[in-house]
């Protein structure tokens, strides 16, 4: 009958295999194939690099950095050895030494993959800053388990450049808004430059042993109070920062330029990392007036 089936229709009956349904049915109970890893996978190519983080599985390299004249980059390789997706982030950022800068790392690693990465640093402000280089950025990193949003390690790294010793060249003058508990707020420059470019810049200086929040808020000058103005940031012990307070209501105001200004009020608050508060005080600043401009000189440098 099969022969007369093929010979009418072309198609032939064919038994199953029973010895590949025993196979088959042999790899459903075996082991699992798993992903690739540094580890599973020898013939993976090496990345060259310097190694300065490797823990549980976790291995980040420093391969280089570029500047392509907006950002300066720091290269970086991640390997995620685990069984599960993580990611990697970088706060408490110090550049050279001296400054809280506020760079970007971010990076999200399924289990088994790696990937490059880079630290972001905007190179105008790093001019605001002072540092022309990078020669040492120091950070804290934090790893998270993607899916149970548990931080599963956290470590200070360090990375050297060729310019290693490398100190920013930072100076400020302008009136002492604040000072106490070894923190400084001093006006550094007061820019109008239309809606969106209309900012008061501080230096904000944290010579004591913790981490303090410094907060400016409600603004006012010459009667009206400032909506927009205010000024959060997070410095770290032995460094300073650059902070701006948004103007743009000057502007809007018909304020056009500096001495036009003739008086500024506010309050500064500082607190710890618990957000208890450590001191606070009111300012008033004198915009109009260059003895008050100019009552206090600090340089960057001095900080180390």
């Amino acid at each position: 009958i099969d022969d007369m089936i093929q010979l009418i229709t072309g198609w032939k009956c064919k038994a199953p295999d029973l010895e590949e349904e025993e196979e088959d049915e042999g790899d459903e109970g075996g082991e699992v194939p798993q992903p690739p890893t540094a580890e599973t996978n020898p013939g993976a190519e090496e990345v060259a690099g310097e190694v300065i983080h490797d823990n549980m599985g976790i291995v980040v390299k420093w391969c280089g950095m570029d500047n392509d004249g907006y950002y300066t980059r720091i290269q970086l390789h991640v390997e995620n050895n685990c069984d599960h997706a993580i990611e990697l982030y970088g706060e408490d950022f110090i550049l050279n030494y001296t400054a809280t800068f506020p760079a970007n790392l971010f990076c999200f690693l399924g289990d088994g993959e790696s990937a490059y990465c880079s630290i972001d640093l905007i190179n105008y402000e790093m001019e605001q800053f002072g540092a022309e280089v990078v020669g040492a950025l120091d950070f804290t990193l934090q790893i998270n388990n993607a899916y149970e949003y548990q931080t599963i390690d956290e470590a200070q790294v360090s990375i050297r450049t060729e310019h290693d010793g490398y100190y920013n060249e930072f100076s400020a003058a302008g009136a002492l808004l604040f000072d106490e508990n070894h923190v400084r707020v001093i006006v550094h420059e007061i820019q109008l430059d239309g809606m969106y470019e209309s900012y008061l810049w501080l230096y904000i200086e944290n010579l004591s042993d913790q981490t303090v929040m410094v907060s400016l808020d409600n603004f006012y000058s010459m009667g009206w109070f400032l909506a927009d103005a205010s000024a959060y940031e997070c410095v770290l012990p032995g460094t300073y920062t650059i902070a701006g307070v948004d103007l743009s209501e000057l502007y809007n105001l018909g304020i056009e330029y500096p001495y036009q200004i003739e008086n500024m009020t506010g309050n500064v608050y500082c607190m710890d990392e618990e957000y208890n508060t450590l001191a606070s005080s009111e300012f008033s600043y004198c915009v109009g007036d260059p003895n008050a401009v100019y009552n206090y000189d600090v340089t960057g440098t001095t900080l180390y």
